[in-house]
């Protein structure tokens, strides 16, 4: 705490992920609804070489000049970290699969979102598949591809097929075979960023989805709105191109569905949610078939947080603003780890 009283909030950004620069894009809108919201805010850069840079006061986080790389700020290391809470503003590998909430765990510090165990299950599609369906939760028709592993046709399913890296998130590397011949140069884009690939049966759906919080003191967590993204003709499905970068793309929230409809997909998301023992946030994707059956797609534990992502969008639209959302996840951290320390 400082010496006015304020509570230190230390916000990580960037990351060794392909999905740095949209962390850095977060964590500047949650480093500013949190001063809103009365905190001190502390910024601290990852290089994607795992170097830790402590970021100057009240300026815009820098990038090289191609805006893939957060390259400025004073070199620090972790015994240096001065603050109350953490809030890893982290997409990706080695910031939202499990790692940092770990490293966070060692050195004692109460940090905002989903604990190790949670944070590595959502990031592995593989692992979370399996465990959502351990809970009676459908997904898409799936099979793994393991590292070195070739790839075949799959006698159950037919093309197209979707092809997806298993530990990468917005959409990054992720492809359609639209026949069994184009298998292979699909499975080589997805291995471009992670190994381990994941093969989904194609299908005619809706892309909706659902942010889901908890708030101390409540019982249960709770579901937003929820939300459909709708993309242009252009777009086969939701790319990484198509999300970040094609301004046409849209969030109808709340999604032009029935009443039952809403119900089920909100209800669902929360069920995701604690099937893979989340905590904090995360924000869940579904599919809507053609016969309104709902899917889990995945659940992503640190959601986009810009002022224009979907799940800040979600919750604006549920009537709850940035800054109030973000100190109710701080008020959570601090709760949860007065609650949940392990005896010594």
């Amino acid at each position: 705490m400082t010496a006015t009283g304020k509570l230190r909030v230390a916000i990580f950004v960037g990351g060794r992920t392909a999905e740095h620069s949209n962390s850095i894009d977060s964590g500047d809108f949650v480093r500013s609804s949190l001063r809103e919201a009365g905190y001190e805010v502390s910024v601290i850069g990852i290089s994607r070489s795992g170097k830790w840079l402590r970021q100057a006061d009240d300026v815009p986080l820098e990038f090289d000049e191609g805006r893939s790389e957060i390259v400025t700020g004073t070199p620090m290391s972790v015994d240096e970290l001065d603050a109350d809470v953490a809030f890893p503003v982290l997409h990706g590998p080695y910031g939202e699969d499990g790692t940092v909430q770990g490293l966070l765990e060692m050195i004692d510090m109460p940090y905002v979102g989903c604990g190790v165990f949670a944070s590595a299950a959502a990031k592995d599609k593989v692992w979370a598949n399996r465990l959502l369906e351990a809970a009676g939760l459908p997904v898409a028709p799936w099979r793994v591809l393991a590292p070195g592993r070739t790839p075949k046709p799959i006698e159950e399913f037919t093309p197209p097929v979707f092809v997806k890296p298993a530990r990468c998130g917005g959409s990054l590397g992720v492809c359609i075979a639209h026949t069994w011949d184009e298998l292979e140069s699909a499975v080589a884009e997805a291995r471009r960023f992670d190994p381990k690939v994941i093969i989904e049966q194609g299908m005619s759906i809706r892309d909706v989805e659902c942010g889901v919080l908890e708030f101390a003191g409540k019982d249960a967590p709770v579901a937003s709105v929820a939300g459909e993204t709708i993309a242009g003709t252009e777009h086969e499905f939701l790319s990484y191109e198509a999300k970040f970068f094609d301004s046409s793309v849209q969030l109808l929230a709340p999604a032009p569905l029935d009443d039952a409809l809403t119900e089920k997909v909100r209800t669902m998301a929360v069920d995701a949610f604690l099937a893979l023992g989340c905590t904090g946030l995360s924000r869940v994707d579904m599919f809507v078939t053609g016969e309104n059956s709902v899917l889990v797609n995945e659940v992503t534990t640190m959601p986009g947080f810009s002022r224009v992502s979907n799940f800040a969008k979600m919750w604006r639209a549920s009537g709850l603003e940035a800054p109030d959302l973000v100190d109710g996840l701080v008020r959570l951290a601090l709760a949860r780890k007065a609650e949940s320390d392990l005896p010594l």
